[in-house]
């Protein structure tokens, strides 16, 4: 009874006082968060000061950035009228008295109003915008601009970035004495940390962001931070615990106005737990309260998660027709909210249930539904990956020719300055036939070796112009002379990138990073044969260039390559941190006649298959069909692999050594 009556003290801040002023308000929710957004707003809406049309413009400014940014959280149909308002203020500021900074902050709002509807799209777009703008703008902004870019990470499945921007995030709000700006950022690290399979690191965080919300009563992060720390200690095997985080975060929104999102997918995690349980009874009891509660609430996304794990439950307790029932309404509203992977999600628990009643055939033509959605949502983001990569190279391109033009000229100045000394000997000649022979003959042989030593300098700049210099590995340009001298010979090409190379970065440091790609380069020279070459392809990406392989062997020396990474950790700063490479790997010239660079870029799209396939394995092309359209084969390696028109291999790693659980968050 005391625990409860002590948290009861804890979140009392949150509530509306009278006579309370904005700023007073503003700094509360920052040192203390807030019981729920809507909450919080209200009690914006109720302060003494509530700025009016004729208040100065940085007042109103942060008056309805602070309401929009509570606001554009939830998909409530309050909330975003709340938003809608706010944002209209913002936009007529920045229009009517030329505001730049409230242009500023309603394009980053939109931006995470996106990313609450789930549009990556529109927030990607939004958010280049602000990032523009971003050295002319305020600390908070920055803060919140990073906040936005994790949450786009997270939805786009680039963990490791988004972590990056999280921690940025945590550690700008810190600075600016915004708790709650920080705790946010730490409930979406757990949330990510998590998805790259890191439970323990996950749980240590959750753990500790809790202790810290619950300190200064913060509920809506502490319910947060229980619900995705259920997540990890549910893919972690520990049900018992999960159950348990699932029930604390129901009781955390249980109730509270504002927090029915909350306590939708609280009850829905629940039910999901007890299907997996097979208790389906307890799971169609929560399920059908989360359904309640998110129509009432106006949350479709919501609804439709409950629908689905009312109809698991129903068809397993008898109900076959109920549960399908439930469950098609489930997808029909997904499709309204365009949710696709959502759709697939649901028609697949539509095939278990046709396989539990026996009805094999209409559970087929579900499959085929869920193999035909996948196809089109994976068709849709390798079109979108085949532009960003098209970009990337094109800004390869250019930074290559950027460094060639350097080198080169490099080179022609160390000449410029041999033919100068030259110059000036024939000039001394003249000059010294006046004097004496013996000083002649030692100008001479001074001259002869400072001749020497500038040869030796462009020998050495030539040298530099092919070499990695903080690997020793060759460059990109010692890769394009060696192809040449290989032109219309069989060579294997293997291109590896060293998985989650930025969470070393990011946690350990950049010299760290660094001392993973000299032991990475130094392994690979130590296991190649002697005319086999290591070339650094960019960044954490490395390219092994092996004259006379045959296709058959790339499978076997694609093992080796991973076991010789993985094989041991390597000793950063007295820990042993486990690594693992991705790798493609392909045939060059892939038809005679076709440039090498093809090859290349088939063994680019083998690697992006190794890394789609959960990282640290090698994806092999052991074999290209006489009549394949090399062109179309660059373009999409999936189909073609699918068409017959290439053979592939996939080779799975050996399982690294972990991160330690006790490094900094």
């Amino acid at each position: 009874m005391k625990a409860s009556a002590l948290v009861l003290l804890l979140v009392m801040p949150a509530v509306a006082i009278a006579g309370e002023r904005v700023d007073d308000v503003l700094r509360d929710q920052r040192q203390h968060g807030f019981r729920s957004a809507a909450e919080a707003i209200e009690r914006l809406e109720a302060a003494s000061d509530r700025p009016g049309s004729s208040a100065p413009l940085a007042q109103r400014e942060r008056y309805h950035v602070a309401i929009a940014t509570l606001a554009v959280s939830s998909r409530q149909p309050g909330m975003v009228a709340a938003a809608s308002r706010a944002l209209a203020e913002l936009d007529a500021m920045a229009r009517a008295e030329r505001c730049r900074p409230c242009a500023i902050d309603a394009t980053l709002l939109r931006a995470q109003d996106a990313l609450t509807r789930r549009d990556p799209d529109e927030a990607e777009r939004l958010l280049r915008d602000v990032e523009a703008a971003l050295p002319a703008s305020s600390a908070d902004v920055a803060q919140t601009f990073r906040y936005a870019q994790a949450r786009l990470y997270n939805i786009r499945g680039n963990f490791a970035a988004g972590i990056a921007e999280a921690l940025a995030s945590s550690d700008l709000a810190e600075k600016a004495g915004d708790e709650a700006g920080r705790l946010r950022a730490q409930a979406l690290l757990v949330a990510m940390t998590t998805s790259l399979s890191d439970y323990g690191r996950a749980e240590t965080i959750a753990r500790r962001a809790y202790a810290d919300a619950r300190r200064i009563g913060f509920t809506y992060a502490m319910a947060s931070l229980r619900l995705n720390e259920a997540n990890a200690l549910g893919r972690a095997g520990k049900s018992a615990l999960q159950a348990a985080a699932l029930d604390e975060a129901l009781r955390l929104s249980r109730g509270q106005r504002g927090m029915e999102e909350f306590e939708a997918v609280s009850l829905s995690n629940l039910a999901d737990h007890w299907l997996m349980e097979h208790d389906y009874a307890r799971a169609l009891d929560y399920a059908q309260q989360a359904e309640r509660l998110a129509a009432a609430s106006g949350d479709s996304r919501s609804r439709s998660y409950a629908l689905t794990n009312a109809g698991v439950a129903t068809a397993h307790l008898g109900d076959v027709e109920g549960g399908l029932r439930m469950v098609r309404e489930a997808v029909d509203i997904a499709e309204h909210l365009h949710a696709g992977g959502d759709v697939i999600g649901m028609t697949g628990e539509l095939v278990g249930i046709y396989k539990l009643a026996g009805r094999y055939r209409e559970a087929l033509e579900a499959l085929e539904t869920v193999a035909s959605l996948q196809q089109e949502l994976t068709r849709q983001e390798r079109d979108k990956t085949l532009v960003e990569m098209q970009e990337r190279y094109d800004a390869q391109a250019r930074q290559r020719a950027i460094d060639r033009l350097a080198a080169a000229n490099r080179i022609k100045q160390a000449e410029l300055s041999a033919r100068t000394w030259q110059q000036r000997l024939w000039a001394a000649l003249a000059v010294m036939l006046a004097l004496a022979v013996v000083p002649l003959v030692r100008w001479m042989k001074r001259v002869r070796t400072d001749n020497r030593r500038l040869s030796d300098d462009v020998a050495v700049l030539s040298e530099q112009s092919m070499v990695d210099p903080l690997t020793g590995a060759a460059n990109r340009r010692w890769c394009e002379a060696a192809m040449a001298r290989h032109r219309g010979a069989p060579v294997g090409l293997m291109l590896l990138d060293i998985d989650f190379f930025k969470r070393v970065n990011d946690t350990w440091g950049h010299a760290a990073g660094d001392r993973v790609l000299v032991e990475v380069a130094t392994r690979l020279r130590a296991l190649l044969r002697q005319h086999d070459s290591v070339v650094r392809w960019g960044g954490e990406e490395f390219a092994l260039i092996l004259p006379d392989v045959g296709a058959d062997a790339l499978s076997a020396l694609a093992d080796r390559v991973m076991q010789c990474i993985a094989g041991r950790p390597i000793d950063i700063g007295g820990q042993a941190v486990g690594i693992s490479v991705s790798i493609g790997a392909v045939m060059s010239p892939l038809r005679p006649g076709v440039e090498w660079q093809h090859a290349m870029h088939v063994a680019d799209l083998a690697l992006y298959m190794s890394k789609g396939g959960g990282r640290n394995c090698a994806t092999c092309v052991l074999e290209v069909a006489p009549d394949t359209d090399v062109a179309g084969l660059v373009h999409d390696l999936a189909s073609a692999s699918a068409r017959g028109e290439v053979r592939l291999e996939m080779v799975d790693g050996p399982t690294p050594a972990r991160m330690p659980a006790t490094t900094p968050a």
